[in-house]
């Protein structure tokens, strides 16, 4: 019998959350079904994955064999697993996220289940094309006057490198090359500024070694954030503290600039402004696998002179239409022509 979610949260001793622990820990054949997951899933979603459904186990106080057993009895099954998803006091993303999990590890058992039949929002799993807002170039300028100096690091990042929220939260001092580190501080030798993406960091999903180019005004926020920490080294993460810190401090700014739309519609303003430079620079920076044509003039060892050229390229072409008004840490009101841009 399914323990509504309710009933649990009531428990009062440890000892009885600790049983419930000790049975959701019993998930000898769900590493399997993790392994199989590494053809087509990253490792954040198998950590996902194996976490939420851990927590359906819990919830439902069953081992991996009664769980199985309970969802061949597929009436019984789809019923009460509607119970228990429809009253899930989660957000949205939460409780998709464990749909899809016991979703995918049925589907690995080669049972059917049915999960359409739920009455419960799933906005966050099944968002058109056209409900993403990407912001303007005057808009995104409204956000950065409206975020603090750590928000603004993370906002460059995703909106001026068009990283991915957890290749942010990995990144490194050491990963930019056009920089110089004195007393604890960091400097900036050329711009736009190139920054190493290494193959081995979670969320580069092609796992492929690429760079990308960070626009001067995105590098004022960059130097701005670590020289108001200071002591930083070649180790120092940018951002830090994971995927949902970076996407924390970026939906922050825009709450504050009521600008209602998803951390990656930042991704999508820099692809927008890429486009102008062919699919096969466009898909390199961007961190995709591309064609064989972006193999062949771009994921090779480029030589100095060539970087330049494509470093004046993305300057003259790029970064015009990734520009917005400039904003210093404090906050002020700065017209790009005071500075001399």
């Amino acid at each position: 019998m399914v323990i509504k979610l309710t009933e649990q949260i009531s428990l009062k001793t440890s000892t009885e959350i600790s049983e419930i622990r000790h049975i959701s820990k019993n998930l000898y054949n769900v590493d399997d079904w993790i392994t199989e997951l590494k053809k087509r899933k990253t490792e954040a979603t198998r950590s996902s994955y194996k976490s939420a459904l851990r927590m359906v186990l819990s919830d439902l106080q069953k081992t991996v064999e009664e769980f199985l057993a309970f969802a061949r009895d597929d009436a019984h099954f789809q019923r009460e697993m509607k119970e228990y998803f429809e009253e899930l006091p989660l957000a949205p993303l939460t409780r998709n996220l464990r749909i899809a999990a016991v979703q995918s590890f049925l589907k690995y058992a080669n049972i059917k289940y049915d999960s359409s039949t739920i009455e419960a929002d799933r906005s966050s799993t099944l968002q058109g094309i056209f409900d993403v807002e990407i912001p303007s170039q005057k808009k995104l300028g409204e956000i950065l006057k409206n975020a603090d100096v750590k928000a603004r690091a993370a906002i460059a990042l995703l909106a001026f490198c068009g990283l991915r929220p957890m290749i942010a939260s990995h990144l490194c001092v050491k990963d930019i090359v056009d920089c110089t580190i004195e007393d604890g501080h960091i400097k900036f030798t050329k711009f736009p500024v190139r920054i190493n993406i290494p193959r081995n960091y979670p969320g580069n999903k092609a796992k492929v070694d690429f760079f990308v180019f960070l626009t001067e005004q995105g590098a004022e926020y960059i130097e701005a954030w670590l020289n108001k920490r200071g002591n930083i080294c070649g180790n120092t993460k940018i951002i830090g503290r994971g995927k949902r810190a970076t996407q924390y401090w970026v939906n922050k700014a825009f709450k504050q600039s009521a600008f209602e739309s998803t951390v990656y519609s930042l991704r999508s303003f820099c692809d927008n402004a890429l486009d102008r430079l062919g699919t096969t620079k466009q898909s390199f920076y961007m961190g995709h696998t591309g064609d064989l044509h972006t193999r062949y003039v771009m994921r090779k060892k480029l030589s100095p002179e060539r970087i330049d050229e494509l470093r004046a390229e993305f300057k003259r072409i790029v970064e015009p239409r990734m520009k917005t008004t400039y904003y210093r840490s404090t906050s002020d009101f700065i017209p790009p022509s005071a500075l001399g841009r």
